[in-house]
């Protein structure tokens, strides 16, 4: 029988008891950030059901207050996933169709169930690294393509390929995006320019968080007990900027500028019911790559639906131009924790796994980045019914990422990541 709750929501909402994500909010009663979920159309105020003494099991009973009080969410993700399990289960029975303890409680209601418009987000947890992969063989296929690589490097068919990223520019959903400036080559020009980048992207992509740490290599089959949970992640990409500089050592100017993430983590155990196997995947990769727990359904490969929506400088109504699932991935979350400390390389609760640009195919209608829809700007695509086109992102145009997992009569999602383009800012040098 499904799990109800006594909080009401259409069938259609992202966040209903089969979720509980977890973030971090502000109120005008609890006017810091501090902890929370959310459950239909409400934020659920975690530190004041701490406060009540309503997380009475034995992980979170005597530090509960503290850890959600926090601005963020690290001390809570550092206490393990039996924690984070003792806390969304908590939830799950305190909102229960049938549970009197806060629905029957006048006061308790009030102070724990706050209308979400009158919350603001923040960034979930203190970004203490961030590492930016390629999971996707359509998206590397096809950008191989478009810059003269009719063939992938053999390296992509035996390991994750990722690139350090730059954890301070991570920021949460609504967040500006400032066109960067930097030095790029326009096609048929030998001389450099240096300005406002003309090809600024977005990335559709997921995040992994990590939650505990580790000082040593996390095998496939144990990274679900590190990873707290799941982010939509828009990892904004100045293309000119990028191709200019990447070679020989790789990205740098051309993907620090922001990164945007939705306000909500998603744990694992909200999506284990939407596991499935992947429609590509490495038929025998290297020893330290191979999940020993694989199967249909624990695969670590999620039936997550994505969609692109761009609402254009001077428009009101946003436009659905991509739709991609992570199912379509050739890697998944567990290969990435456990490439990532394969060498030795220690993580901390914090640390930000992204799947790169996640692309279901070479038509522009699902893929996972302009770069890839228009052929790197030679071929603009249409924006609905508007009579525009897009060879890349302009001033005032905003983008907009939703995810999510459809169950019976009910959805997993992650609510929405997104940002608006604004014009650069002059620099000091001028």
């Amino acid at each position: 029988m499904a799990l109800k709750s006594f909080v009401k929501y259409s069938a259609d909402s992202d966040f209903p008891i089969q979720n509980l994500p977890f973030g971090i909010v502000s109120t005008k009663q609890r006017p810091y950030p501090h902890a929370a979920s959310i459950i239909g159309d409400f934020v659920i105020d975690l530190e004041e059901i701490a406060r009540a003494g309503l997380f009475d099991g034995p992980k979170l009973r005597d530090v509960a207050s503290e850890v959600f009080s926090k601005p963020n969410l690290n001390d809570f993700m550092a206490l393990g996933r039996e924690a984070w399990r003792e806390a969304r289960s908590t939830l799950q029975r305190l909102f229960a169709e049938h549970s009197t303890t806060i629905r029957d409680s006048p006061t308790l209601r009030q102070k724990i169930l706050v209308p979400v418009e009158a919350t603001t987000s923040h960034l979930p947890f203190a970004v203490s690294d961030f590492s930016d992969f390629s999971l996707s063989m359509h998206h590397m296929t096809t950008m191989g393509k478009i810059f003269g690589a009719p063939k992938l490097h053999p390296n992509a068919e035996d390991l994750p390929v990722a690139y350090h990223g730059r954890s301070s520019t991570v920021s949460i959903t609504g967040t500006d995006v400032v066109r960067p400036w930097g030095l790029f080559r326009r096609a048929n020009e030998a001389k450099t320019t240096l300005g406002p980048s003309e090809m600024v992207d977005f990335e559709l992509e997921i995040g992994y968080i990590v939650g505990t740490g580790q000082k040593s290599w996390v095998a496939p089959a144990n990274a679900d007990e590190h990873i707290f949970g799941v982010v939509i992640l828009n990892d904004w990409s100045a293309r000119d900027i990028q191709g200019w500089e990447s070679v020989p050592l790789g990205p740098f100017l051309g993907k620090s500028f922001l990164s945007s993430v939705s306000p909500w983590i998603v744990s694992l155990d909200a999506l284990a019911p939407f596991s499935v196997e992947p429609t590509m995947r490495a038929p025998q990769p290297a020893p330290y790559l191979r999940d020993s727990s694989y199967s249909a359904a624990n695969s670590g490969w999620y039936d997550v639906r994505l969609s692109v929506e761009l609402t254009p400088a001077g428009h009101t109504e946003p436009l659905t131009i991509a739709k991609s699932n992570t199912k379509d991935l050739y890697w998944n979350g567990r290969h990435m924790l456990a490439h990532q400390t394969v060498n030795g390389c220690s993580t901390r609760p914090g640390d930000l796994l992204g799947t790169g640009t996640v692309t279901s195919g070479e038509d522009p209608s699902v893929c996972g980045c302009m770069c890839e829809m228009t052929w790197r700007g030679t071929k603009p695509v249409p924006i609905g019914q508007t009579g525009l086109t897009r060879a890349f992102l302009q001033d005032g145009d905003e983008v907009v990422f939703r995810g999510w997992a459809q169950g019976e009569g009910y959805r997993v999602g992650f609510g929405t990541c997104r940002g608006k383009v604004v014009p650069a800012v002059e620099p000091k040098w001028k």
